[in-house]
């Protein structure tokens, strides 16, 4: 993503409400955002229902789906490593029509593929 070095793609951290992240899309290119629910659960009008992903808003556009997710995370003594956190999944409409970005998590697509980062 971006010509960035990236530490690791699944690890133990722990995706937090106002964390920032950044979105590489095809289309739309390097934008920011933050976490706006960690846990998010909705169903699309395809019928299609989608568990435990997370609801952001940085600004994305048609073609950006499977973008990565990158932050950065704090690791001591004033250094961060750029972590991959997940894949852009697409956008959910709330009743007032606000936009959101919906991401995938990275370990749970490592977890439902049985992959691992070693």
């Amino acid at each position: 993503m971006n010509n960035e070095t990236y530490q690791t793609a699944h690890s133990n951290y722990v995706i937090i409400q106002n964390m920032g992240v950044h979105m590489y899309g095809a289309t739309s290119g390097e934008q920011l955002g933050t976490v706006v629910s960690t846990s998010f659960s909705y169903t699309h009008a395809s019928g299609d229902r989608y568990t435990d992903v997370v609801k952001s808003n940085y600004t994305r556009a048609g073609g950006d789906s499977g973008a990565g997710i990158a932050f950065w995370r704090y690791v001591g003594s004033a250094s961060s490593v750029y972590d991959a956190c997940g894949i852009h999944s697409g956008v959910y409409f709330d009743l007032w029509g606000n936009e959101f970005a919906i991401f995938s998590k990275i370990d749970n697509i490592m977890d439902e593929f049985n992959l691992s980062d070693y």
